[in-house]
């Protein structure tokens, strides 16, 4: 975080150990644009559904509480990421690259079926998802 002061950003501070531990990788920070929330991607949280998952974090007075995953309606065994809000602020809009890479199967793809696959919206390279806020328990339950 950089605070804002005497017309510059101040030196950079970590937002401490809620946030940032070992082996967490958080990318891709959005903050509502009433500061109560923080969404982040991020890598080796022990909660993860997944490669990446998309979570939240309430805002305490001047520090952040612990994330918290937003759970299977956004996260899957895919990678999640690029959580944003919706100008109005109801809606969440997230990366997901869920699809074939992610699908269970009991046999092996038959080249026809890998070429279908791979040229269908579902073929694992990243689409957009929405979700609204108030079926999010984890933002709901934060006063949305």
């Amino acid at each position: 975080m950089s605070r804002w002061e005497n017309g510059r950003y101040a030196t950079p501070v970590k937002l401490g150990p809620e946030l940032n531990g070992t082996n967490i990788t958080n990318v891709e920070a959005f903050v509502s644009p009433d500061e109560r929330f923080l969404f982040i991607g991020a890598f080796g949280r022990p909660d993860s559904l997944g490669s990446s998952d998309v979570y939240v974090s309430q805002r305490d007075g001047n520090r952040w509480l612990t994330p918290v995953n937003l759970g299977p309606l956004v996260n899957t065994p895919a990678r999640e990421y690029s959580p944003r809000l919706t100008p109005d602020g109801k809606r969440l809009i997230f990366s997901s690259e869920r699809g074939m890479t992610t699908e269970v199967r009991t046999s092996a793809w038959t080249m026809g079926e890998f070429e279908r696959k791979s040229r269908s919206v579902l073929n694992g390279l990243g689409n957009l998802y929405s979700v609204p806020l108030s079926d999010l328990p984890a933002v709901a339950a934060g006063g949305r």
